[in-house]
């Protein structure tokens, strides 16, 4: 077994907000875990050098450490590693391009040539790269000698791999530590490359399903009878040429890489819900760290609880009775309720997703100043707040959500790539 990780364990990007006591707590209870379990090679993200040099490498203490062209004062670290697991030898490379105060990068494909160089023959070579998805292909078709790669700064899923040009194969796992990506890998006497049936097969259904949504939204453009309509709906079949286009072209390498001898291999990802047995040691350090977050004291500067123009969806009950009755009986109404379920109520990474307006400037920006009447994903988190509507009832007050008000939440990173516009939308209508 080869443990990896591509990087912003610690935070998700390269500035550093909010309240930093969570982010300490919640650093050392994602280092305490992987000390546990061991680790075989981790590529740092941007995110995990916001915490400091000294705290990244306090955190990350004894840990083996990836990336070949990066540089903060005196302090570098190794392009590659090698992995015996099950008879076999994995050579790993890690590079990163990104900028961070107080450090510096060297192109990131002369890095990978030289660990391909460094590491010689290996039986499966991986690249970990904390890196934009552009880079991620111009990797695979620059360096031949590349089986697998796993971005994680884009922070894509993929239950199956991408195939990419010259054989190699894109992995992802989504982020938030939802998602176990696990790939086993199966050896054939002669082979020179890995290829999987399911690929293939996996794109195929993609380039079909994306078709199919096509024709439903050009059948809505065609009917539709005013602009705003006819724009939402063209940015629709916008989308799904574009989807469709890149699920085409990556089955076209997948079918390419079909052919001659190949070594197989099999990818999973693994929920991490309630199905999977909690670990005695981990979960120990994450009730632990929930109980720390939990009895932090307010911040010295406690934000003003309503000095915002959203008002709550109690006040919209009076009027739109009927509205408010069909809200009532969807997942946002108790949005708030899962948070606090799952002792989650005072975590500033979940918090802006579970109330009203948090996701706007003028809506409440920390956990203090939530008010109770803003818990929940109420009326004002799809038609804006509500502050001149009450003045002044009228339909110029408020807004009519479309996708990207959605996407603002159900952006592919916070549900896992789950949310469909045009499945979930009904169920939310009124």
């Amino acid at each position: 077994m080869v443990i990896v990780d591509g990087g912003d364990l610690f935070w998700k990007s390269g500035s550093l907000v909010g309240d930093r006591r969570q982010r300490d707590i919640k650093a050392d209870l994602q280092a305490g875990a992987y000390n546990l379990t061991g680790l075989d090679a981790f590529v740092p993200g941007e995110g995990d050098l916001s915490l400091g040099l000294e705290r990244f490498q306090e955190l990350t203490h004894g840990w083996p450490v990836l990336a070949g062209n990066l540089t903060c004062g005196e302090q570098s670290w190794p392009t590659t590693t090698r992995v015996e697991s099950g008879g076999r030898v994995i050579g790993i490379i890690g590079v990163v391009d990104y900028e961070v105060e107080g450090c510096t990068t060297s192109p990131p494909l002369d890095a990978i040539r030289a660990g391909v160089t460094e590491l010689g023959e290996v039986d499966a070579l991986v690249l970990i790269a904390h890196v934009q998805a552009n880079v991620t292909r111009e990797a695979a078709t620059e360096v031949p000698e590349l089986d697998f790669i796993l971005n994680g700064h884009t922070r894509q899923r993929h239950g199956q791999p991408f195939s990419l040009d010259n054989h190699a194969h894109q992995l992802g796992s989504g982020s938030r530590g939802k998602v176990l990506g696990m790939l086993e890998l199966q050896f054939n006497e002669g082979a020179t490359f890995f290829a999987s049936d399911a690929t293939a097969k996996h794109l195929e259904e993609e380039v079909e399903r994306h078709t199919e949504r096509r024709e439903a939204a050009m059948g809505k453009l065609d009917a539709a009878t005013d602009d705003e309509e006819r724009a939402r709906q063209q940015r629709q079949v916008e989308y799904y040429d574009q989807k469709i286009a890149e699920y085409s072209a990556d089955l076209e390498a997948a079918r390419a890489a079909s052919g001659g001898p190949s070594h197989g291999f099999e990818n999973q990802l693994r929920e991490l819900d309630d199905g999977v047995a909690d670990h005695v040691g981990t979960k120990a350090l994450l009730d632990a760290a929930l109980t720390q977050i939990d009895e932090l004291p307010p911040l010295a500067v406690k934000p003003k609880a309503r000095e915002t123009p959203y008002v709550g969806t109690a006040s919209c009950r009076g009027c739109h009775q009927e509205q408010f009755a069909q809200w009532n009986a969807t997942g946002h109404a108790r949005a708030w309720d899962t948070l606090a379920k799952a002792k989650r109520a005072n975590d500033e990474e979940c918090f802006s997703c579970h109330v009203t307006g948090a996701v706007d400037p003028r809506g409440p920006q920390t956990v203090d100043a939530v008010h109770p009447e803003l818990r929940g994903v109420g009326c004002e988190s799809c038609h804006g707040p509500g502050e001149e509507h009450l003045k002044g009832p009228s339909v110029d007050t408020m807004t009519l959500p479309t996708q990207e008000t959605c996407v603002s939440c159900h952006d592919g990173e916070r549900d896992d790539g789950q949310f469909d516009f045009e499945t979930y939308h009904p169920k939310v209508a009124h």
